[in-house]
């Protein structure tokens, strides 16, 4: 498992490509297949979830 910097790391990484590419990621979405970051977070915050039980 991966340390709360790294992760945060990570995160702020994801943060900025998807600022970089908020407009070529909304013409993605608008066809339908979303961008590669999008699905990219879809994953991770999937997995989050599922180890967030007991």
């Amino acid at each position: 498992m991966q340390t709360k910097p790294e992760l945060d790391d990570a995160l702020s990484d994801i943060q900025k490509m998807l600022s970089r590419s908020a407009s070529k990621g909304l013409k993605a979405e608008n066809r339908g297949r979303g961008s590669p970051a999008t699905r990219l977070l879809s994953v991770a915050n999937k997995t989050q979830s599922s180890h967030d039980g007991p």
